[in-house]
């Protein structure tokens, strides 16, 4: 559901570098993956996880380039430019990300989302690709 709705809104909207989810709930205690879309040029780069607020403070979480293990895990589909970050047990400061392109000799590229965690069930997340007029909202059911 979300990847194909994704491809859709980048074939009508373009890709500029990276693009993904804006917003996620996820109950704490579960896992949730979030599909990354990348530019073809960035085909070849390491791809990351960054955690924190702030894309310049934030710590590397996993890297395409590393042996994913723990909680967090990475998967490039280089056919389809997207690589995918999935975190398990997610807790309760689990909060804010960057899907990132690291670009050797110049500034990386990447995308801010967020994670709200809750207590309870699962609520749905959206989508949210452009702004003002031009806002889509599109809505799919969490993990």
């Amino acid at each position: 559901c979300l990847l194909l709705v994704l491809f859709w809104l980048l074939q009508r909207h373009g890709v500029y570098s990276v693009t993904t989810v804006t917003k996620v709930s996820v109950k704490a205690g579960d896992s949730v993956s979030i599909p990354c879309l990348y530019h073809p040029k960035y085909t070849s780069h390491v791809k990351c996880l960054c955690q924190g607020y702030y894309y310049e403070f934030c710590s590397y979480a996993v890297k395409t380039n590393w042996q994913s293990s723990g909680r967090f895990l990475i998967s490039d589909d280089r056919e389809k430019k997207v690589f995918t970050v999935t975190i398990k047990d997610v807790r309760e400061g689990d909060t804010d990300f960057w899907c990132i392109v690291d670009i050797n000799r110049g500034r990386d590229v990447g995308t801010y989302f967020q994670m709200s965690v809750t207590r309870g069930k699962n609520r749905t997340w959206r989508t949210v690709v452009g702004t003002g007029a031009a806002e889509e909202i599109y809505r799919c059911r969490c993990r």
